[in-house]
């Protein structure tokens, strides 16, 4: 009976610790990060996906303990410009030229579980340099810190541009970019990266300067926002790029006006307006030259007869016919009177038809003897020949003659054998 409960312990001794080296298994890695690229001056902050690692007994990666050592298995020391929030689990930082030492930076990323059981990630860290290249301006701020105390931690230059957003109202630091940091106290250099770089935006600029200095002081408020941890004293500006072109290139023509003016540059001073006057001589002779051009350009279709007439400008010929008319008055003319139609008398004088030039007068009208009407009527005489009225002046209805008696005038009769009666 003994013997079979020793062989019932020992199984069940060595079937606890089966069970117990199979439950005691190291984390997995499932989804490798592999690279991270970031940008040179721009603060960065990756989240370590969930399933990257995973344990039998914890679970993913937000159960384990997650820490950030070198290639050769050293912790990152405080300086490095890629760190590791433990409370996050994600990798933040921002580089800087000096961390430009290598192209690629290989970084180990170590997950433990609550047995002390690792795995390990191999992150490739790139730095890329684009965004610090032809910056249109800078913010420069003065900071009466140790610099060799500054940049031992970079969290430092991290905690900085996080209070620098938040004055600005900006969500992350992301925004800005750290062009550099120098000694001289601790000089910090920033821009903002929503300025375009390809045209100068000065207005912006200004804009952006004025919220943390204007009236000739630094704005008391962000003296307080940087307050305990870094005193400021001194901020100002400066342009560069595209900016720093346009200021040089006003400042050059200011130095050649007041050159001019001086009387140092004589010799450009005289010979401008002549080369300019030159050049308009020029440009009105080609106006000239293209409109005659235009002008005789029908010439190339004529004759050379034709060419040899159209050269001389002379008027064309019309003939009688193709003359117009010429164009009637609009007032009109005096008629014409002939010397025939003036009468020899005065109308003044009644008697003004007794021609005296000579000429006998008409003879009295009389019918003809052997007309058929004659034997009734018989010949009319005339007495005396008719005296025409003619009114003058004084003359009134009352004194004129009365009109003779109304004759009927003969009878009209065809001649004989004639069909028309």
């Amino acid at each position: 009976m003994c013997f079979y409960i020793y062989i019932y312990i020992y199984i069940y001794i060595l079937t606890f610790h089966f069970l117990l080296a199979i439950s005691n298994q190291a984390p997995r890695l499932v989804n490798p990060m592999k690279k991270v690229v970031t940008y040179l001056g721009i603060y960065f902050e990756v989240l370590i996906p969930y399933d990257t690692f995973y344990d039998f007994e914890d679970g993913n990666t937000k159960s384990l303990a997650l820490s950030l050592k070198t290639v050769s298995g050293l912790p990152v020391a405080p300086s490095s410009f890629v760190q590791l929030n433990s409370k996050t689990q994600s990798l933040y930082g921002l580089p800087l030229e000096e961390d430009l030492t290598n192209d690629t930076f290989i970084l180990t990323l170590v997950a433990e579980d609550t047995d002390g059981n690792r795995a390990i990630d191999n992150i490739e860290i790139v730095i890329n340099i684009a965004a610090v290249q032809d910056v249109s301006f800078i913010i420069r701020a003065v900071l009466e810190m140790d610099y060799t105390a500054f940049n031992m931690k970079r969290s430092n230059l991290v905690v900085f541009l996080h209070k620098v957003a938040l004055f600005y109202h900006d969500d992350s630091p992301k925004f800005y970019t750290v062009t550099s940091v120098d000694n001289g106290s601790v000089v910090v250099e920033w821009t903002d990266n929503r300025v375009s770089k390809l045209t100068c935006q000065n207005d912006d600029i200004t804009q952006i300067y004025s919220v943390i200095y204007s009236e000739g002081r630094i704005n008391p408020a962000f003296t307080q926002m940087l307050l305990p941890q870094f005193p400021l004293t001194g901020v100002s500006y400066e342009l560069r790029g595209v900016c720093l072109e346009i200021a040089t290139t006003a400042m050059v023509s200011t130095e050649f006006i007041v050159a001019a003016a001086t009387g140092s540059n004589i010799v450009l001073v005289a010979v401008l307006p002549i080369l300019i006057l030159l050049i308009l001589c020029i440009v009105i002779f080609l106006i000239y030259w293209f409109c005659i051009r235009n002008r005789h350009k029908h010439s190339d279709y004529l004759t050379d007869q034709e060419k040899q007439l159209s050269a001389q400008n002379r008027k064309p010929v019309l003939l009688e016919s193709e003359l117009e008319m010429n164009d009637v008055p609009r007032k009109p003319r005096k008629p014409l009177i002939l010397n025939e139609d003036i009468p020899s008398k005065s109308f003044d004088n009644p008697g003004y038809l007794d021609l005296d030039d000579g000429r006998r007068p008409p003879p009295p009208y009389t019918l003809p003897v052997d007309d058929p009407i004659s034997p009734s009527y018989g010949p009319i005489q005339a007495t005396s020949t008719p005296k025409l009225y003619m009114p003058y002046e004084g003359d009134s209805p009352d004194n004129r003659p009365a009109p003779p008696p109304y004759r009927l005038p003969p009878l009209y009769l065809g001649s004989p054998g004639s069909s028309d009666i």
